[in-house]
C-alpha cells in the first residue's frame, strides 16, 4: 500500500512539472508574439513619422526577452528632424514582469536644420532601465559614462 501512494506521489510530482513547463512555454511563446506586433506598430511609420529599428532580433527564450537593433533611427518628414542611435539591446525577463533593461550604444545625432540643431552626443558605456505596471510608468532611470556633447 505504500508503494501505491509513493507512485502516486512521483506521478502527481511529473504531472504538476509538466503543466508548470507547458505554462511557462505558452507565457514565453504569448509575451513573444505581443513584442513582435508592439515592434512592428513602433516601427510601422505613422502620421510622417517613422521609427526603425535595424537588424531586429527577439530573442531570450525561455527566462526573458531580448531585443537586439544593431541601430536605431526617428525622422519626421513634416518637421525635418532626423535622429540616429548607434544600438539598443534591451531585455524583459519575463519572472519580473514590468521591468526592462537597455544598453545604449553611441553615438546620438539629432538633426533639425529649421532649429539650426546638429547635436552629436557620445558615450563610453550607458544603461536605462524603466518600471511599468497596469497605471502606466513607475520608474525610470538611466546612467552613461564619458557622455560629451556637441551642436555643430
Amino acid at each position: 500500500m505504500a508503494g501505491r501512494r509513493g507512485g502516486r506521489v512521483v506521478a502527481l510530482v511529473v504531472v504538476l512539472a509538466v503543466v508548470v513547463v507547458a505554462l511557462w512555454l505558452g507565457y514565453w511563446y504569448a509575451a513573444h508574439a505581443m513584442a513582435e506586433k508592439a515592434l512592428a506598430r513602433l516601427t510601422g511609420g505613422r502620421d510622417g513619422r517613422e521609427i526603425t529599428c535595424t537588424d531586429p532580433v527577439l530573442s531570450g527564450f525561455p527566462l526573458r526577452l531580448d531585443l537586439n537593433c544593431s541601430g536605431g533611427g526617428y525622422s519626421a518628414a513634416a518637421e525635418s528632424i532626423t535622429a540616429a542611435l548607434g544600438g539598443v539591446r534591451a531585455t524583459a525577463p519575463l519572472y519580473r514582469p514590468g521591468t526592462v533593461e537597455a544598453s545604449i550604444d553611441g553615438p546620438l545625432t539629432v538633426n533639425d536644420p529649421t532649429r539650426n540643431v546638429a547635436l552629436t552626443a557620445a558615450w563610453s558605456a550607458a544603461q536605462a532601465e524603466a518600471q511599468a505596471w497596469l497605471g502606466g510608468l513607475t520608474g525610470a532611470g538611466a546612467t552613461f559614462t564619458g557622455f560629451k556633447a556637441e551642436n555643430a
